[in-house]
C-alpha cells in the first residue's frame, strides 16, 4: 500500500477490450456484458474510430473493485460464485483437458504482440512470437521495446512480402 507521499502505481495501459477487463474481472464475456445491462458495471467507452467498445483504465479499475467488493456502480450488492472447476475441486470423474495449450508469455511480448497486430501484421501467434524471441532472445525489456517493435515488423512485414 502507498505511504500518503508516495502515488499509487498508474496502470500500464491507458485503455482495455471488454474482453480484457471481463478477464481481470474473473469473468466470462457474456455474463460481464449481463451486469453492464443490469447497472451492475460500467458501460465502456466507445472509440469514434473504430466504433468498438473499450474501456479506459480508470473505468477497468472500477469494474475489478465492483468484483472485490461485492458491490455495484448503483449500490446493489452482488454476488460472484466461483467458476465450476474451481468450484468442483477434487470431483470424483477427472475433468477434460483442453489440448495442451502453449507457455504464457510474457505481458511486454504481449503487448508487442498486440501493437504489431495493431500496425497490421497478419501472421499467426506462434510466428510472431518466434520473431520477438529471435530479435530478443533474454526477452522484452523497455528500454529497447520501440528499437525492437520496429525490427520485429520490419522483418515481419519482409517474410510477408518477400
Amino acid at each position: 500500500m502507498p505511504t500518503p507521499n508516495q502515488q499509487p502505481a498508474r496502470p500500464r495501459r491507458a485503455a482495455y477490450s471488454v474482453t480484457e477487463t471481463a478477464k481481470m474481472c474473473g469473468l466470462s464475456r457474456a455474463r460481464f456484458y449481463d451486469l453492464i445491462r443490469d447497472g451492475v458495471m460500467p458501460w465502456p467507452t466507445y472509440c469514434i474510430f473504430t466504433r468498438k467498445p473499450m474501456y479506459l483504465a480508470d473505468a477497468a479499475a472500477m469494474c475489478v473493485r465492483v468484483r472485490e467488493t461485492n458491490t455495484g456502480i448503483d449500490g446493489r450488492y452482488v454476488i460472484f460464485y466461483a467458476r465450476r472447476e474451481q468450484a468442483m475441486g477434487n470431483a470424483s470423474a477427472p475433468a477434460a483437458r483442453p489440448a495442451q495449450r502453449p507457455a504464457p508469455i510474457d505481458t511486454l511480448t504481449q503487448e508487442m504482440v498486440e501493437t504489431l497486430r495493431a500496425m497490421g501484421v497478419r501472421q499467426g501467434q506462434a510466428e510472431v512470437v518466434a520473431a520477438i524471441t529471435a530479435r530478443c532472445p533474454s526477452g522484452v525489456t523497455e528500454a529497447s521495446f520501440e528499437t525492437d517493435l520496429r525490427a520485429v515488423f520490419d522483418r515481419l512485414r519482409s517474410t510477408d512480402h518477400g
